[in-house]
């Protein structure tokens, strides 16, 4: 394999191989532009080959995988079942857990939410819009709406949906890629990570993710942990480290399985 180039602000790439090679591994892994490229919808956006054989790789040399995705579970099973492994799963930020075994989730349905699906369908009514309505909250796609028709739609539902906050006050409205989500504030990625260290105590711990729901895990680390950004962004991140691409990120998963294996991959690191 070619040399990995990794942006990151730990300089020895000693440690890096250390932390991949350690006997016990957590890896928390974000769906949408980061293990697959953004498409106009989930059903769209699926694994390919290629990183579905690095995945089972690398839990076949033992290293802890979970699924971390803003997706509903219904978007998510057919992703995880495409592995043939077992693995965590979190769908919704972590609202719905997947042991391996059983779904475990909020015994509400965000009742209160459905107000807000009738205002936004209003609002968005212009092709290629998409409103994703969670167990817990509702997001707003605008990947496939033409940019004309852009800037009103989503300045109309940025106003609706902080009028609607201001009744409903456990609720945040969060900015996504080509997208708008209201959730629960006691509702985020940072849940995974831990849920993911009362099963692990003794894991270290790996999280990638690319938009800013994936600052809660990164957030939710440990000192000895390391969180990986997928992307170009302008934005500050809590994350030690970098990765351009999807396909970057599934070299990243061969490289692990590398060092795993006590093949000297080269990790390349700005001087």
């Amino acid at each position: 394999m070619d040399a990995l180039k990794l942006a990151v602000s730990l300089p020895q790439p000693d440690r890096w191989r250390e932390l991949a090679s350690c006997p016990s591994l957590a890896l928390l892994l974000d769906v949408d532009g980061t293990l697959v490229g953004f498409a106009a919808t989930p059903e769209e956006a699926v694994l390919d080959e290629d990183t579905l054989r690095a995945l089972r790789h690398v839990i076949d040399v033992g290293v802890h995988v979970a699924i971390v995705s803003g997706r509903p579970r219904s978007a998510l099973e057919p992703l995880v079942e495409m592995l043939q492994r077992k693995i965590w799963s979190y769908a919704e930020h972590g609202a719905w857990h997947h042991d391996g075994t059983s779904w475990t989730g909020p015994q509400g349905t965000g009742d209160e939410l459905d107000d807000l699906a009738a205002t936004l369908s209003t609002i968005a009514d212009v092709p290629g819009a998409r409103i994703e309505r969670k167990t817990l909250s509702i997001c707003l796609h605008w990947r496939s709406v033409e940019p004309d028709d852009r800037a009103g739609m989503i300045e109309a539902a940025e106003r609706a949906c902080d009028a609607w906050m201001q009744a409903h006050l456990h609720y945040e409205r969060l900015p996504g890629i080509d997208s708008l989500e209201v959730r629960r504030h006691s509702i985020n990625k940072g849940i995974a990570v831990r849920r993911m260290r009362e099963r692990l105590p003794d894991s270290r711990m790996i999280a990638i993710g690319d938009d800013l729901t994936d600052e809660d895990m990164f957030a939710e680390l440990a000192e000895h942990d390391v969180g990986i950004a997928v992307g170009h962004h302008n934005r500050p991140s809590l994350a030690q480290a970098a990765l351009g691409t999807p396909i970057d990120v599934r070299s990243f998963l061969h490289w692990i399985v590398d060092c795993r294996a006590g093949t000297m991959t080269l990790l390349e690191l700005p001087a």
